[in-house]
């Protein structure tokens, strides 16, 4: 029996949780966890993917992202040729950034492709794949997993930011 189109979600998010909380938080992966209501409810954080601990404990001051995710999607392939979806998904997080969580991630899985993320904050030391003007707002695209295989505090140096120097 295949498996349900909100499983699928479900599962997308915990697996993308997992991963950018070892990548952010040095290899503890229960510090950020998918938001209990999906991000439709806003507790302390929005988004799909929130922290579970208080991230003080990491030296955190703030946490700046706000995550959406979206898998699956086969009439929505990866070409950007037509953003008309992408464009909606874009709008529908900067709809909800706040003061406090003020960049959006925002990371797509087409059906069968590796997952990529989309934001408007250029990464260092690393290329973006391609760059999408949304309402005058460039949004670059990169490869997710080849992030992961960086280390995120030379990859984002946000002065959105506040956290003390990694341990």
């Amino acid at each position: 029996m295949p498996i349900k189109s909100k499983q699928k979600g479900n599962n997308f998010e915990n697996l993308i949780a997992k991963k950018l909380s070892k990548w952010i938080f040095w290899n503890d992966q229960h510090v950020l966890g998918r938001h209990p209501t999906s991000g439709a409810k806003k507790v302390a954080y929005v988004g799909d993917i929130i922290p579970q601990k208080p991230l003080y404990n990491y030296g955190w001051l703030n946490f700046p992202l706000h995550f959406e995710l979206k898998t699956g999607y086969t009439q929505h392939e990866a070409t950007f040729n037509k953003q008309t979806q992408v464009k909606k998904w874009i709008l529908k997080g900067e709809s909800e950034l706040t003061t406090e969580q003020s960049i959006l991630w925002l990371i797509i899985r087409f059906k069968n492709k590796t997952p990529l993320l989309l934001t408007s904050h250029i990464l260092t030391n690393v290329n973006w794949e391609l760059a999408l003007n949304i309402n005058e707002t460039i949004y670059y695209i990169y490869t997710f997993y080849k992030l992961l295989k960086l280390n995120f505090y030379d990859v984002v140096l946000y002065s959105e930011f506040k956290y003390n120097t990694t341990p």
